[in-house]
């Protein structure tokens, strides 16, 4: 995956050609100690929100702007929506 791309469990599920295999990508793909073929950070909700991540997702919202990357800020819109 290049820098700034992501996806969600499903789309990665599919790709390996396991599409009801959704939640068992997230379980793999969240006890890879060493991410080389997907960066955990870069897997995301299937509705483009931030999911939880080793680093917190904080860390991963910032990797993710730095890169450049499409994401849905949940955070943002929940303190928007109560303003």
């Amino acid at each position: 995956m290049e820098p700034g791309t992501t996806l969600s469990y499903g789309a990665l599920a599919r790709k390996l050609g396991r599409p009801s295999s959704a939640r068992a990508v997230g379980l793999a793909n969240g006890a890879n100690p060493i991410a080389i073929v997907v960066p955990c950070h870069r897997v995301i909700g299937a509705d483009a929100s931030l999911t939880g991540y080793a680093g917190g997702v904080d860390r991963k919202r910032w990797l993710l702007a730095h890169e450049g990357a499409a994401f849905e800020d949940l955070a943002v819109r929940r303190v928007s929506n109560a303003a």
